[in-house]
This record gives structure tokens, sequence and C-alpha cells, in this order.
């Protein structure tokens, strides 16, 4: 009974003296997490303490158009879904800039799974990045298509191209608010001219017209540009040769002669290739071809 009795007095008088204690402990602090909602919403004090981005791809500036088929955010990489067939990767970053519905006033967060765009991208012969990303406006039925021009009628405001996904004659009706592009400079619809290869987004309308929201013009008669990729077919005796680009993963059949090769580089099925080729309005002829360095080598 009395060591019952004591147990408690010591029990009370420790309880005492903590309450009465002037140096009581501070409560620790929240912990704060280490991956905060949203990086954009946290204050950056010295930028130069942040990594600095990889310098921008020198390679020459191409246009493209399709539909996002993945995104990756962390990786901070999109799969491109291309106007015509084929896809390829697509890196972007904070130099990026997104227009949304013609303004420079999107941000990366704007991008979504299934979105059409167009982008203009820079490649290094390895990667693709894009400097510009046009969100198309999804409303109403919109389509796309990819071919080449058979006419343009100015009295009409009417162009006439055969697509070349569904082998058929496609007829749309251009309005002021078309926005017609040339590689990355704004052109006028009489500057389109018969021959050339063009990706456009239209509108359907009710009585089945196609009213062109955009045309971006991939090449004209008499174009040389550079392409890099893989040669999926070689045949030398005719003198042909197959070529998957790296950017719109299509393939181009090329005209060219077997002189263009340096000596001593081997040129087979799969090896990878940079080459120079003109379009003449039906077929592309080399001009210089380079056969690249294999990986790792």
């Amino acid at each position: 009974m009395i060591k019952t009795f004591l147990s408690v007095t010591v029990l009370s008088s420790m309880m005492c003296a903590q309450v009465s204690s002037p140096q009581v402990a501070a409560s620790p602090e929240p912990s704060k997490s280490a991956f905060p909602a949203s990086s954009a919403d946290v204050p950056i004090e010295n930028p130069a303490l942040l990594p600095s981005l990889p310098p921008l791809p020198q390679g020459k500036a191409t246009m493209l158009g399709g539909k996002i088929n993945k995104l990756d955010r962390v990786r901070e990489e999109l799969t491109l879904q291309v106007f015509g067939g084929g896809h390829t990767k697509i890196l972007f970053d904070g130099r990026t800039h997104i227009y949304f519905n013609g303004m420079n006033t999107g941000h990366r967060r704007d991008l979504r799974d299934g979105q059409r765009v167009h982008l203009d991208t820079v490649s290094d012969g390895t990667n693709v990045f894009a400097t510009n990303i046009y969100i198309l406006d999804s409303s109403g039925s919109v389509g796309e298509s990819y071919g080449q021009v058979l006419d343009y009628k100015a009295d009409s405001t009417e162009l006439i191209l055969n697509d070349s996904l569904s082998a058929t004659t496609l007829r749309l009706k251009l309005l002021s608010s078309t926005t017609l592009r040339y590689h990355d400079r704004p052109i006028s619809p009489a500057e389109i001219r018969p021959g050339s290869l063009v990706s456009v987004t239209f509108a359907a309308q009710s009585d089945g017209r196609g009213i062109a929201r955009e045309i971006s013009v991939l090449a004209e008669p008499g174009d040389v540009f550079e392409l890099t990729g893989r040669v999926v077919h070689l045949d030398l005796r005719a003198g042909l040769l197959v070529v998957r680009d790296l950017l719109d993963q299509k393939s181009y059949e090329i005209i060219f002669n077997s002189s263009l090769v340096p000596s001593g580089n081997r040129l087979q099925e799969g090896t990878n290739v940079t080459i120079s080729i003109a379009f003449d309005g039906t077929r592309y002829t080399a001009k210089a071809l380079t056969v690249n360095p294999s990986a790792g080598k």
C-alpha cells in the first residue's frame, strides 16, 4: 500500500516538473515534401544553379504534322503519329514555343495525348527537337490529309489534291482565315504550285465540302533538301535507293548514281545515310550522298 502511494506521488511530481519547466522543447516543423505539386509554383532563387540545357541541334529546320500518340513529360518527349503514316519521337523543353489558337501563349502543360499538332523541328541526325509546337483546334469535325497538289483554282479558291492515304481526289475550299506555310514562312494561295507535296487539316461541312484550315507545303518541284535515315532497299542495277527518313518515318524512293558513293564506303541495306535529294514533282533524284558511321564506331 505504501509502495503504491509512493509510486503515484513520484509520478505526479515528475509530471508537474515537466509542466512547470521554463525550457519547453520546440515542436518539430512539419516535414516538407521533396516533390512539390508543381515545379512552376516554386520560385527559383538562383537560376545559375540549374543544370544547363544541351545545345539545340544545328540541322535543317523541317515542319511535321500529326497527332500526339504518346506524351512523356518526365523525359520531355512525345511520339508523333505523322500525317501520311509513320511515327517519330520528338524532344521538347523550356525553349519550345507552344502556340494555342494561333497565339504564342501556350505552355507545355497544354500538350495532351491525341492532340493534332504541327511542329517546327531541327535534327542532329539522331535526335529531333521541336522549336515550335502549334496545337490545332480540335472543335468540330476535322480531317487531315497528305498528298500532292493537282491544281489550285484561284477564281473559286479551291485546292485539288491527290490524297496519298485514300488514293482519291480531295477538293478543299480556301478561306481568308486559312493558314498557309512553306517550311517556316507564310505564303499566299497563288504560291501553291501543282506537283507540290502538302499536309493539310480541314473541317468537313454538313454538305460534304471541306474547308481548309491549315496547309503546309512540304516540297515543291525543283526543291533540293537533305534527309538522314536508314537504307531499307537497294538496287544497284536499277540505281534505286529507298531511305526511311529519321524525321517523318516515311520511305523515299530515290534515283541515284553509284558514283556518288565515296570509295571505301560500303552502301548496303541497313546503312545510315545522309542524302541530298531533288524533287521534280514526280520523283526524287540524289545529288549527294554520305554513308554515316555505325553507332559505337
